[in-house]
């Protein structure tokens, strides 16, 4: 009898340890701060809004299968704000100011850690849903909408191999004057575009192929003009200075084909060639440049130009970074009828953290676009936005946005001022 109550004792000690040591395992949760660089959202330009956005997340494992044992995070993410703009549809006739609000409610999954170099097998599955939701305060209706869209990404290495897999579907609004000039209100499309590259390293020397397709299905009357799809394939050879810094050539070939037009007179044929750094540049300079040539094939002419794409930052010092984006070349934009543009943009944002909750960010920009009709364009912006992080995951900002167009053709002259406050919680 006592022998087994004995028995019993241990085995209800051992119980507990192996709980106590369970819930301990449960409650590591790991936090995981994200920065993201300078955002501008017009005629895709490549530069980002530097400000910090602090995640986290409860670390949990998997069952068994492909993805056995590896960390999995979830985030539930939250924008709202309210805005004013005298100028919403930045025209130059019929000009109306509004006050609206935008909703922004996301969940981002992720499964898996991938940081590179990959010297062993890694993986991560990444899905990123969530809508932008619109709404007048006053008197624009048609501000009114709701955009859903959702990212979902792969990436897995190992050894000399990596493969990246990533797909975008967005059902979007462009302001119609982005596509003809002078006309208000909002134009409704769906996008896709989908990455898939492999990347196999020789020690220092590498190879890239890759292939990308971007479809932009407009709606109503912008929907034969500018609907189009672009399938381009990439071949990459690389050298690595150091595990985290390339130099490289790529070129690109590809079709640009606007598929709901009555005539195929502006599809065409393009290659590119580049040969750039990415990466740790220097101790305190991150980022990309790359310098180019351009060749676009039509059915009755070949066009050729030279390209230049710069994206870096600098750290100035542990408070602040300033951020350069400059681009020249010849591309397609909204304006089909305006034919190409030869462009030039230049824009330099700076941040600056106070303390470690008030930071500042500042950016200007000029951009230049002549068109083959004989528009000349001349664009001015510049924003200002103050952030205040009450917690790791709570953050509000207030900030102002001017933007000046001057042009050759008058009615695609605009001058718009908005002003906003903005609550960003990230769970």
């Amino acid at each position: 009898m006592i022998r087994s109550r004995v028995i019993l004792i241990l085995v209800v000690v051992v119980l507990i340890t192996k709980t106590n040591l369970y819930c301990q395992q449960l409650s590591n949760a790991k936090d995981e701060a994200v920065a993201a660089a300078f955002k501008e959202e017009a005629v895709r330009q490549a530069f980002q809004e530097a400000e910090i956005k602090l995640i986290s997340g409860t670390e949990a494992k998997s069952e068994g299968g492909v993805f056995a044992k590896l960390p999995s995070y979830l985030h539930p993410y939250l924008d709202a704000g309210i805005n004013y703009n005298d100028n919403i549809w930045r025209v130059e006739d019929d000009v109306r100011g509004d006050l609206f609000f935008n909703f922004r409610p996301g969940l981002k999954f992720i499964l898996g850690e991938f940081e590179e170099p990959a010297e062993i097998t890694q993986q991560q599955l990444s899905l990123d849903l969530g809508a932008l939701i619109v709404r007048s305060l006053y008197r624009s209706v048609d501000l009114n909408r709701e955009a859903p869209y959702f990212e979902l990404a792969y990436n897995f290495g190992k050894g000399r191999n990596k493969i990246n897999f990533k797909h975008n579907f967005e059902r979007g609004y462009d302001l119609s004057s982005s596509l003809r000039v002078d006309i208000p209100g909002l134009s409704e499309y769906l996008y896709n575009g989908t990455d898939l590259s492999w990347e196999y390293s020789f020690n220092r020397l590498g190879l890239e192929l890759g292939y990308s397709r971007r479809s932009q299905l407009y709606y109503k009357n912008f929907k034969a003009r500018n609907t189009y799809i672009d399938n381009m394939a990439v071949l990459t050879g690389f050298f690595k200075i150091s595990p985290k810094t390339r130099i490289f050539a790529e070129y690109n070939y590809g079709r640009m084909e606007y598929d709901k037009a009555p005539t195929d007179k502006d599809n065409y044929d393009y290659n590119n060639f580049w040969i750039g750094a990415r990466g740790n540049l220097t101790r305190k300079l991150t980022g990309l440049v790359k310098f180019g040539f351009q060749n676009h094939q039509y059915d009755k002419e070949n066009r050729n130009s030279a390209a230049v794409q710069t994206d870096l930052s600098y750290k100035l010092s542990p408070k602040d970074i300033l951020l350069l984006n400059i681009g020249y070349g010849e591309r397609d934009t909204g304006y089909v009828d305006e034919g190409n543009d030869k462009y030039f943009q230049a824009k330099l944002g700076i941040g600056h953290a106070f303390t470690s909750r008030l930071s500042l960010y500042g950016a200007a920009s000029y951009v230049k676009d002549d068109y083959d009709s004989g528009r000349h364009d001349d664009t001015y912006h510049c924003s200002l936005k103050l952030d205040y992080a009450f917690r790791e995951w709570m953050k509000i900002g207030l900030g102002y946005d001017y933007r000046y167009r001057l042009s050759n053709k008058r009615r695609a002259d605009y001058r718009s001022n908005g002003y906003f406050l903005r609550t960003e919680v990230a769970f």
